[in-house]
């Protein structure tokens, strides 16, 4: 199954509407996961750990080099 990590970025009205459309999505909320103020590559590596997609809805132009990090297993 496929499992999502809202960054604190994403409005919770979206996470609940998509809870809401498809109650047995394992889609855990930035507010479940006390991610308000964590840093991006924090977030990021949390999302590794978890086996989980982030969705966001803030591009940083970093998040593709933090993504590489995180998924190489380099450190920040």
């Amino acid at each position: 199954m496929v499992r999502f990590l809202a960054d604190a970025s994403l409005r919770n009205a979206i996470v609940r509407g998509c809870l809401r459309r498809e109650p047995t999505m394992d889609f855990l909320s930035a507010n479940r996961a006390n991610l308000e103020g964590v840093p991006d590559p924090a977030v990021l590596a949390l999302a590794a750990q978890q086996d989980r997609i982030l969705v966001a809805s803030d591009l940083k132009k970093d998040h593709a080099g933090i993504l590489w990090r995180v998924a190489s297993g380099r450190r920040f």
